[in-house]
This record gives structure tokens, C-alpha cells and sequence, in this order.
């Protein structure tokens, strides 16, 4: 009969073969489809680091995203975007730049529809990562693009192993810039409007705006 402790240890040995079962294709549409079932809100902390320039910079935010539409708030930029028109609002300059909206989202403003919309045009192991942060078990991914001439090296995606909420996002580009988005707090379940993701131009009435549409 095996004792606890080797049952124990058996299944210990066990773990990672099945931890390491889990299909990355599957993975990556499994958290496409959670994350474009409805609005979500997560905060954030935002990193950015110049390992040329020797620059690291990290500040907190939140977002509301849902499909084309996103409103991302920081203490230095509010970034709204309607799924047609982009606004940009520097707090300092009380400046407010339009933009249109594009199909090829920047990471930066939008990382969750940049991965649902370049889905296919990455390249990884078969297999995804699991392992546990802080006493959390996580499945991790790194992705390579498959166009040799894009701008970045990798994205790398972390998600909850249990809800695939977001938990961290890696981009690295080929001149030594890095950006890594970690997610404090996500809602899968929040209501929005269509007004959420439109400047408000009544609360900065002396902003001054310029349009680069």
C-alpha cells in the first residue's frame, strides 16, 4: 500500500508532465474569446525601461477596454479612443492630441486587442508555461513575431491558470526598450457606455487641442 507521502511525492514528480500538457494555440484563443466577451477594467502598473538610455520609469493606471473601444487613465496621459477617433491628453500641457483610430492597435495603448488582432501572426513553443508568482498558479507564453522586420522582439503574456485574467504583459523591442504591464485588480463582469470612451471635454475646458486627423 503507498503511503501518504509517496502518494504524495509521486503526484509532486507528476505535476509538471501535466502542467506542461496545456496547448498554446488553445491557450491564446481561450484568453482571446475572455477577453473580447465583454468590457473589462483592470489597474495596472506601467514599466518602462531603455536599457540603451538607461531609463526606468513605472507609474499606476487603469483601463476600460472592449473590442476597438479604450479609455486608459494615468496620472500623466488620459488616452481615450472611440474605435474611430483617438484622444491623447497630456496632463502637464493641458494638450489633448486627436488622432483616428487604426486597425493596427499599439500595444501601449491597447495591449489586449493588439494580441487579439495579431493572434496568428505569432510564433512560440507548443507548450505554455505554468508556474506559481506569489503563490499564484499562472500560465505564461512567450510569443515571437513571425515577420522577421516587425519592431519587437517578443510578447510575452502571463494569465491567472484558473479565470485566463491577464496578470502581466511583456513587450520587447529590438533597440533594448521594454514595457511590462502588471495587473493589480481585473473585472470581467463591468458595465460601460459608448461615452466612457470619449474625451471629456467638459471637465478640461482650457485644454488645448490639436487635431492630426
Amino acid at each position: 500500500m503507498l503511503t501518504a507521502y509517496r502518494l504524495l511525492l509521486i503526484a509532486f514528480c507528476l505535476l509538471p508532465l501535466c502542467l506542461q500538457a496545456q496547448d498554446s494555440k488553445t491557450f491564446l484563443q481561450t484568453f482571446v474569446q475572455k477577453m473580447s466577451a465583454q468590457p473589462v477594467l483592470l489597474n495596472f502598473s506601467f514599466e518602462y525601461e531603455s536599457l540603451q538610455q538607461q531609463i526606468k520609469e513605472t507609474y499606476e493606471g487603469t483601463a476600460l477596454c472592449h473590442s476597438k473601444q479604450f479609455r486608459v487613465l494615468t496620472e500623466k496621459v488620459e488616452v481615450y479612443c472611440d474605435g474611430t477617433t483617438k484622444w491623447v491628453y497630456n496632463v502637464d500641457f493641458d494638450e489633448v492630441m486627436l488622432f483616428p483610430a487604426t486597425e493596427a492597435y499599439d500595444i501601449t495603448d491597447n495591449p489586449l486587442l493588439y494580441i487579439q488582432q495579431h493572434a496568428d501572426d505569432f510564433k512560440y513553443k507548443s507548450t505554455v508555461q505554468r508556474k506559481l508568482e506569489q503563490g499564484k498558479a499562472v500560465l505564461h507564453l512567450d510569443m515571437f513575431p513571425k515577420d522577421k522586420n516587425a519592431a519587437y522582439i517578443s510578447v510575452g503574456l502571463t494569465v491567472d491558470a484558473t479565470t485566463y485574467y491577464p496578470v502581466a504583459i511583456q513587450y520587447r523591442l529590438k533597440d533594448g526598450q521594454r514595457y511590462t504591464i502588471s495587473v493589480s485588480a481585473f473585472d470581467g463582469k463591468i458595465a460601460a457606455k459608448n461615452n466612457d470612451f470619449i474625451f471629456p471635454k467638459h471637465k478640461f475646458p482650457t485644454a488645448e487641442v490639436v487635431d492630426l486627423r
